[in-house]
C-alpha cells in the first residue's frame, strides 16, 4: 500500500469539529480506505459505512445556503444551514467526486470519477456525470456482513 494511502480499521466515522477546530473521530466503522486530498465539511453529521473506498480529491459537503438572495439577507431566517450525508456500506467513491448536502448513497454503490451527487442514490447503483445519473444497476452483495 502506498505510504500516502490510509486503511482505517475503526468502525463508521462520525466526524465533528470541536470548539478548537480539530476533528473528533468517533469509531463506528470497520474498514475505510481513504486516499489523499479528501475533504469532509461536516456542519451536519457525515456517516460513512463499512468497507467504503474513497479516492483522491473527493469533496463531501453538508453545508448549503438559501437560493434566493433575499432569504440569505434575512437575518431572522436560515441564510446558511447544513443537511446530513450518509454513505452506505461497500461503496466506492471515485476520484474527484462531489457529494452535496442531504444526500444518501445506498449500500454497494459505485460513484464514477468526477460525478456531482446532488440526489439520493439507490443501493447497488453505478452513477456518473454532472449531475450524477444512473448508468446501470450493480450486482448486490446481500445483507451487509460485519468484519470482526
Amino acid at each position: 500500500m502506498d505510504a500516502r494511502s490510509r486503511l482505517y480499521n475503526v468502525g463508521v466515522w462520525d466526524l465533528r469539529r470541536s470548539f478548537l477546530d480539530t476533528w473528533e473521530v468517533r469509531p463506528i466503522l470497520k474498514l475505510l480506505f481513504l486516499l489523499p486530498g479528501v475533504a469532509i465539511y461536516d456542519s451536519a453529521p457525515v456517516i460513512i459505512g463499512n468497507r467504503v473506498l474513497i479516492a483522491c480529491d473527493v469533496r463531501i459537503c453538508s453545508d448549503t445556503h438559501e437560493v434566493d438572495a433575499a432569504d440569505r439577507q434575512d437575518f431572522k431566517g436560515r441564510g446558511s444551514f447544513a443537511k446530513p450525508i450518509t454513505i452506505g456500506d461497500d461503496c466506492w467513491i471515485g476520484m474527484g467526486v462531489k457529494i452535496l448536502p442531504g444526500v444518501t448513497i445506498g449500500q454497494g454503490c459505485t460513484i464514477a470519477a468526477g460525478a456531482v451527487v446532488a440526489k439520493d442514490v439507490e443501493p447497488n447503483s453505478l452513477v456518473g456525470g454532472t449531475p450524477a445519473k444512473l448508468i446501470r444497476k450493480l450486482k448486490g452483495v446481500g445483507p451487509s456482513c460485519i468484519l470482526e
